[in-house]
């Protein structure tokens, strides 16, 4: 879910039966129906009925609707599918009445999403009830078939159309049942997040939310356990004695209800362990680290603050604050071995260079590690965060004045004037970060008192945050910590099939200064698939350093790592750094390139790699699929990639044998990205 996909397909010719086609490509779901019922719809002349569920502006951090629509598109598609299907069916009179009810039905659910979608959850509740009852009345007129008419049709009985089409009645009307569950067990949660109590305030929400998501984590049971009946009925179908044309249609069903059941399991998950999570049962203990992206680190920047923040039953109970240069005085000796690169620059392993590992849960550890050898206690988990966090916290809330500074903090000004004071004006002084310490529990504070609007608008920028990867999350509640990583807001390096391909670029700012906020970078990245079914990859690396020699900018030292699939062979490597050495090791299931690369202001450096992939192309019938997963480095911005697939003369992208190429990818980089191409022979 973290990720987002690019699918490059090839259209099939449209054809004269009910039809279903559900399309998330823009983070804007559709449902697109071709019926025989378009008459009663006032479907246009082209036969498309499109069901807009654009979610109103202001939504799109809240992660419950996103899963719920899953739900609805499922229960509108086994709508389609049971509408589509009646046709089969040789009685016309039973026939009719089935058809029209199930057609009641599906009118139902539209209403019912367009109800949600306005947040009119009362209203969608009773359609997703009209919908169930409707669903039940198609069933009852089966009875005016008969035994008879079954037998009548000359098959054995588990082959029959009638009770095939009654399988896929039951599990629509057991998917409408898990809809009304889920609706009914979200509605006292949604209603008192977007309608809070008169004056209350984000510090009091946490505390009803957590009370509200423990009382109706049953009806969230319940609706699991109506899916796994939907599954039981829709898998008792045999899509060989289904209508041809419908029987792919089954599929589709199958896999959507399992997405359904997926989403719905995140949800549960989410309900019962988020109360404990902000101390329910016992005081819970965060520690949030402000992470400096002009100086760049693995999971987002160096670590020059950190913050302990005390939770209990909803509500925050304490603050605490401080810099990780004063925490790594405490355990100058620590016995955790010092990764090589680092050795440059440190005698020893502090909090302030702990997050090395790209992988955020592996980082978290030796930060939690280091943390109680400096005589820290135990935390519940750990949160990075850039300093863009603040700023959009301030571009809220408001200017922030801070007296003892003489200094008026806003927006668009907070992350510049507060390093320049702890590098320029105070360098040099023990509390030279003190200027953050002051300011982030009056931000804190300030956040607190937010209301209703304010907090649905710092939700939305957080949300935001959470996609482009300036905020990574890890709980040692394992519940917690498996949505986290499903939603990919983790930062864990993704696992990736054995013919899938791969990259991730990480940087290491090592100079001792800020100027990764200097370098405008350009990722050229190509395949080519060669006669033989092999892969070649080619990477092209431009770093351009368009910032000055003045401190606390100046010349970049970066130690790049380049994760690769495993087992890739790199054949050609230059431009890094003369008189240092290229290293190559495995690390979490990938090949991995490291390599030191400086540039002065005002140059650009460039690297190249040319590698050969592990794995060939595998065709069935024909074809074959191309995949490939960018991962973006948390807090990197100015980043253009620009990804191209060439292909040999063997192949073709399509129906068109002369096209040989085609572009990727070709824009800022801003989120991990899945783009997957098929490839004919």
């Amino acid at each position: 879910m973290g990720e987002s996909k690019r699918y490059y397909y090839i259209k099939k010719k449209p054809q004269s039966y009910a039809k279903d086609k559900v399309d998330f490509k823009y983070e804007k779901p559709k449902v697109i129906t071709q019926s025989f019922f378009s008459a009663y719809h006032n479907i246009s002349k082209s036969g498309e009925a499109v069901l807009d569920m654009d979610f109103i502006k202001n939504t799109t951090s809240k992660t419950w609707i996103i899963l719920l629509r899953w739900v609805l598109l499922i229960i509108l598609a086994i709508s389609v599918y049971l509408i589509g299907s009646l046709f089969n069916i040789g009685i016309d009179s039973a026939k009719e009445d089935i058809a029209r009810k199930s057609e009641t039905a599906a009118t139902n659910l539209q209403e019912g999403m367009l109800s949600l979608s306005q947040f009119n959850l009362e209203d969608a509740l009773v359609n997703f009830k009209l919908a169930n009852r409707n669903f039940k009345s198609a069933l009852n007129s089966f009875s005016t078939l008969g035994q008879s008419n079954i037998l009548l049709a000359n098959l054995p009985l588990e082959r029959s159309q009638i009770v095939q089409i009654q399988s896929l009645i039951k599990g629509g009307q057991h998917l409408a049942i898990a809809g009304i569950n889920t609706v009914e067990a979200i509605e006292p949660v949604m209603d008192h997040w977007f309608y809070p109590e008169t004056n209350e305030k984000i510090a009091d929400i946490g505390s009803r939310i957590g009370t509200l998501l423990t009382q109706n984590a049953e009806k969230l049971d319940l609706a699991l356990y109506e899916v796994a009946l939907a599954q039981k009925y829709l898998d008792s179908i045999k899509p060989s004695y289904v209508a041809n044309e419908y029987a792919g249609l089954v599929i589709e069903a199958r896999a959507k209800t399992n997405q359904f059941k997926q989403g719905l399991e995140m949800i549960a998950t989410i309900a019962k362990n988020l109360p404990k999570a902000i101390g329910f049962d016992n005081p819970r203990y965060y520690m949030l680290l402000n992470q400096n992206p002009n100086e760049a680190r693995a999971t987002g920047g160096f670590i020059g603050s950190y913050v302990i923040v005390e939770l209990y039953k909803g509500k925050i109970e304490s603050i605490f604050s401080d810099t990780s240069q004063r925490i790594d005085g405490q355990n100058p000796y620590s016995d955790i071995a010092l990764p090589e690169p680092l050795k440059s620059v440190t005698a020893y392993y502090g909090i302030r260079d702990a997050n090395w590992e790209p992988d955020f849960p592996t980082s978290v550890r030796t930060i939690q590690k280091l943390y109680e050898q400096a005589g820290g206690g135990t935390v519940d988990g750990v949160i990075a965060l850039n300093p863009g966090i603040v700023a959009d916290i301030l571009a809220v809330m408001g200017p922030l004045y801070m007296e003892d500074y003489d200094m008026t903090l806003t927006s668009d000004n907070f992350a510049d004037r507060v390093q320049k004071h702890i590098e320029i004006d105070a360098r040099g002084e023990y509390n030279a970060k003190q200027l953050l310490m002051d300011v982030i529990p009056i931000v804190m504070t300030q956040l607190l008192e937010a209301d209703a609007r304010q907090m649905e608008i710092i939700g939305q920028k957080i949300m935001r945050r959470l996609i482009n990867k300036d905020i990574l999350l890890q709980f040692s509640n394992t519940g917690l910590e498996s949505v986290v990583n499903t939603l990919g807001w983790g930062g864990t390096i993704s696992e990736i099939s054995s013919n899938t391909d791969y990259l991730y670029i990480i940087e290491s700012n090592l100079g001792g200064n800020k100027s990764s906020s200097s370098l405008v970078r350009e990722i050229n990245h190509t395949v080519l698939i060669n006669s033989n079914r092999t892969l070649t990859d080619t990477l092209r690396l431009n770093y351009s350093h368009q910032g000055t020699d003045d401190f606390p900018d100046g010349i970049n030292k970066n130690y790049i790592r380049v994760y690769l699939p495993l087992g890739s062979r790199v054949d050609k490597m230059s431009g890094y750094d003369e008189n240092t050495e290229v290293d190559m090791d495995t690390v979490n299931g990938k090949t991995m390139v490291g390599f030191w690369v400086t540039t002065n202001p005002g140059e650009i450096s460039q690297i190249e790699l040319k590698y050969l992939l592990p794995f060939k192309l595998d065709f069935m019938d024909g074809r074959a699929d191309y995949g490939l997963i960018i991962q973006k480095q948390p807090g990197m911005a100015k980043t253009t990639l620009n990804s191209q697939l060439e292909i040999g003369s063997e192949f073709s992208l399509s129906n068109d044998t002369v096209v040989k190429h085609e572009s990727l990818f070709y824009e800022q980089l801003t989120k991990d990205e899945l783009v997957i191409v098929p490839i004919y022979k």
